[in-house]
């Protein structure tokens, strides 16, 4: 019997350290290829997390629906439903030690009534400006500004982004000036395009916290990308120097074949790192 207790204690130890995996599945917007807003879900061992736009206490506009009451969808094949039989366009791979924060998280959030939001979590404070230029009925507007004060607003993909800063995974690490969905970079054009009328500044406070699928999809996908470079044993102290779009997206589709080949991963990503080194000493 001590035997038997002495296995039982080794193995839940064991267990106890074991890493876990979270699966994102993106379905990209129409302004990135796919189809109306998007959308994202969130899978761990032991929970599912895709929100949608109820037909309660809903605002829609000619666009869609910008805001409503939050339902939960069970699997994936509920969003592959929902999305009009269309599967994800990628799906990443993200291992933490534990998902059990984030489960906690979401078992708490899932117990209470949600606001589904077009933009997010943003507060209704920070979106006056925006929310000012919008034509509502006159019957929808007040509304429409009350469900917006709850503290529980979220979209698909930032109740996805929220959940993964619960489990220590802070996806905006991977969101360079670069890139197309970079708050500074997007304020920037808008501005230019309303000739000036538009404060840089004031509009990319408000696009930073505007978390959209296919600016999940950018970040997370460098977030993949990193964990199996080290992984691999090649640490890059500066992603976005060493890996650019191209890159990132060859050593994406390398780590979505399993079992995944470390050492290829490895051999590819030093060969960039020599390249880029060569190429710095080269312009010095």
């Amino acid at each position: 019997m001590k035997k038997l207790f002495f296995l039982f204690s080794l193995l839940f130890s064991f267990s106890a350290f074991a890493n876990e995996d979270i699966f994102i599945s993106v379905w990209n917007s129409a302004f990135d290829g796919g189809d109306h807003y998007g959308h994202v879900s969130l899978r761990t061992p032991r929970s599912y997390v895709s929100l949608w736009p109820s037909d309660n206490k809903r605002a829609d506009l000619p666009v869609g629906c910008i805001a409503a009451q939050a339902r939960f969808n069970r699997d994936y094949a509920d969003d592959v439903r929902d999305e009009d039989e269309r599967e994800a366009d990628a799906i990443y791979k993200i291992t933490l030690p534990s998902t059990q924060v984030i489960d906690d998280r979401w078992n708490e959030l899932s117990s209470q009534n949600l606001i589904w939001f077009a933009f997010g979590n943003n507060s209704v404070n920070a979106l006056q400006p925006v929310l000012s230029q919008l034509h509502f009925q006159p019957e929808l507007r007040e509304p429409f500004i009350n469900l917006l004060r709850s503290p529980l607003t979220f979209n698909c993909a930032s109740i996805v982004n929220h959940l993964l800063e619960r489990g220590n995974v802070n996806l905006k690490d991977f969101l360079f000036i670069g890139s197309k969905h970079h708050p500074i970079l997007q304020a920037t054009f808008i501005s230019l395009y309303t000739r000036g009328h538009a404060d840089v500044l004031a509009v990319s406070t408000i696009l930073d916290n505007f978390i959209y699928p296919d600016k999940v999809g950018y970040m997370v996908k460098r977030k993949m990308v990193d964990q199996v470079t080290r992984a691999a044993n090649v640490p890059l102290d500066r992603f976005d120097y060493y890996l650019g779009d191209d890159d990132v997206d060859q050593l994406y589709r390398m780590a979505s074949v399993e079992p995944i080949n470390y050492n290829t991963i490895r051999d590819h990503t030093l060969e960039i790192k020599r390249k880029r080194d060569a190429s710095l000493c080269s312009i010095q």
